[in-house]
């Protein structure tokens, strides 16, 4: 399988696994950009990628993607987890994943280190007293959406309307503080089949790195960028991963997401040991969801008739 994997580092510099994106997740595409605007030539990485493709499955990487027997199932409930379409006629249960609340019991049960990480329970009148004085602040997400949308930082209890009706339910996640200078960052990675792809950062000066620019991620002695001051450079250009699953035929509603990237003309530095950690952890979890059972996975909230 092709994931995409996103961590935080924390303050003692432990790597924390975030979330698992299947199909064709972004960060190669950064990647390249970001090895480019710092070189000045393109990086290996989709040559890396064609080979493990050809390797693995004796077929091209679009090839191999088009031949997902789960592509348009998945194609089509990330529209509708968008609210841009309907729910899917049918669905195969490896989109089970995309409940984060099923991908964090697997991965906490392999011995991954993740967040805390708790269901939302909109009956319980202490829930949010309680995390506030366990962790100072916390996060609240849908238990399955996408580019940062609905994600919200509580450090109050009037932060957020938690009892505002909703059709998705939602978690609530200890707050884990990745910052470097004046920039919140996270580290997105990529692995196929097993195997390290590439790292790739994002950095902003808001708390959801998501919505930041791609920043290039090397070896250094701590968590620092290279300039204090640097440019923001726009891409324009169609993402990669959006011509290759979309047949360059983007949705309107993901031509923001898809179409333009920003990445900051920096470098950020990690530890090796945190860089090292996140290569093997991919590895690790590459291995895992590629033996994956789906129909032994709990059932997703959206699996629920009431729901939908």
């Amino acid at each position: 399988m092709y994931l995409g994997l996103d961590f935080l580092i924390s303050k003692n510099n432990l790597s924390l696994l975030l979330e698992v994106n299947i199909g064709l997740p972004g960060g190669a595409f950064e990647y390249d950009l970001a090895y480019r605007t710092i070189h000045n030539k393109p990086s290996t990485v989709y040559n890396l990628i064609e080979k493990i493709s050809h390797s693995k499955y004796q077929k091209s990487f679009r090839d191999y993607i088009n031949s997902l027997d789960y592509k348009e199932e998945l194609t089509s409930l990330k529209s509708w987890i968008d609210g841009a379409g309907p729910f899917p006629k049918k669905y195969s249960p490896i989109l089970r994943l995309e409940d984060k609340w099923v991908q964090y019991q697997l991965l906490l049960n392999n011995g991954f280190h993740l967040p805390y990480t708790e269901l939302y329970d909109p009956g319980n009148k202490g829930q949010v007293a309680s995390l506030l004085k366990r962790f100072g602040k916390f996060v609240i997400k849908p238990r399955s959406g996408r580019h940062g949308r609905c994600i919200k930082i509580i450090d109050s209890k009037n932060t957020f309307n938690l009892d505002k009706p909703s059709r998705m339910p939602f978690t609530l996640q200890e707050y884990i503080e990745s910052k470097v200078e004046d920039y919140h960052y996270s580290v997105r990675s990529v692995s196929f089949d097993g195997e390290f792809i590439c790292v790739i950062g994002y950095i902003v000066r808001g708390d959801i790195s998501y919505k930041g620019s791609a920043v290039l991620i090397e070896s250094g002695e701590d968590v620092t960028l290279r300039d204090r001051e640097f440019n923001i450079i726009n891409y324009p250009q169609m993402s990669w991963e959006g011509e290759i699953w979309y047949e360059g035929k983007i949705p309107e509603h993901l031509k923001e997401n898809l179409i333009g990237e920003r990445v900051a003309e920096t470098i950020l530095y990690l530890p090796k040991h945190a860089i090292n950690e996140i290569k093997e952890i991919s590895k690790q979890i590459g291995k895992l969801y590629m033996n994956i059972k789906p129909e032994k996975l709990q059932k997703a909230w959206f699996e629920e008739g009431d729901n939908l």
